[in-house]
């Protein structure tokens, strides 16, 4: 949304347009539109996506404002990042074609549901329809039981093939992307018991606890940040041939887009020394962001020295809205 503000009063008009933060930006209101506007010059979404956090932080704390947590301001570049992003591929859409009017192909209406009986036990399906020309009519839908994305994709796939197969035969002029990197796993020594998702990032109670392979029921907020930590055991220690005294181990998180199928590094936690006599530990990785979507979070723990590297792996599946 695009509107002219001036730095008394955002409702009066300068000539000047610039993008309204406090409508499109979680967390952004009147005040913190102006103070954006005034201290640093922010008038666009773009101009917020270039800042960092330390400089709108030392901005803040230079002119005595009230401190802004930190996983807030990330939310706040997030979002603009995302939105400026946005426009540049409307633009890049409108110089490619000329116009910004599309025609739909096909509407599809995709479900993840679930439900709790009565005795306590909890079931999750996949739920995807076809709308009739985009309108409220449902034409044939499909379901399947748990979290299954792959599955919705090939069913949407094979209507909109049907619906208009000349936009197949275009693309099968145009070279496929390149598969997502392969997740080589050494052998095994570690066992992932769950993940935990703090949120926001310094949370006391996780806003949900995953186990492998198992959708998490609570949804994540795209607009904070959050923490991802696994308790994790280290087993068969004695089986294999590795320093212990010189051995590391980190653990390394991925996202794996259920929908689009990209692949997003989210970072990996420091090495850390084994402690003798202990078996069982956790690692964090703070101040996470995702965009809105369905992932797949692969933990991935590598136990090394210099000669051999072991390790473990588990996927947990959560949204994020």
């Amino acid at each position: 949304m695009t509107t002219t503000l001036t730095d008394e009063n955002p409702t009066q008009t300068t000539g000047e347009e610039f993008d309204d933060l406090k409508s499109s930006i979680k967390g952004i209101g009147d005040k913190w539109q102006r103070w954006l506007r005034r201290s640093l010059g922010v008038r666009t979404y773009e101009d917020l996506a270039a800042l960092t956090v330390d400089a709108i932080q030392a901005k803040i704390e230079a002119e005595g404002e009230q401190a802004v947590p930190e996983h807030v301001i990330e939310g706040w570049i997030t979002q603009a990042r995302e939105l400026a992003e946005a426009r540049s591929l409307e633009r890049r859409a409108k110089e490619k074609f000329g116009t910004d009017g599309w025609d739909n192909l096909a509407v599809f209406l995709v479900k993840f549901q679930k439900r709790e009986g009565e005795s306590g036990e909890r079931e999750v399906q996949t739920v995807v329809d076809l709308m009739d020309n985009g309108e409220d009519a449902v034409w044939h839908g499909a379901s399947w039981p748990g979290i299954e994305a792959e599955k919705a994709r090939q069913w949407m796939m094979d209507r909109l093939r049907a619906r208009a197969p000349q936009v197949f035969e275009a693309a099968a002029q145009v070279a496929p992307p390149p598969a997502p990197p392969a997740f080589e796993v050494p052998p095994s020594v570690a066992e992932i018991a769950q993940v935990r998702i703090f949120q926001p990032p310094h949370a006391e109670v996780p806003l949900g606890v995953g186990l492998p392979d198992q959708p998490i029921p609570e949804r994540v907020r795209s607009a904070d940040a959050l923490t991802l930590e696994v308790p994790f055991a280290f087993v068969r220690l004695d089986e294999i041939e590795i320093d212990i005294a010189q051995a590391r181990y980190a653990v390394q998180f991925h996202a794996f887009n259920l929908t689009t199928g990209a692949v997003i590094h989210l970072g990996d936690t420091e090495p850390a020394p084994l402690v003798a006599g202990q078996a069982t530990f956790a690692a964090a990785l703070r101040s996470v962001n995702l965009p809105t979507g369905m992932y797949r979070l692969r933990v991935r723990v590598v136990l090394a020295d210099a000669e051999a590297q072991f390790g473990g792996l588990a996927s947990f599946v959560f949204e994020v809205v």
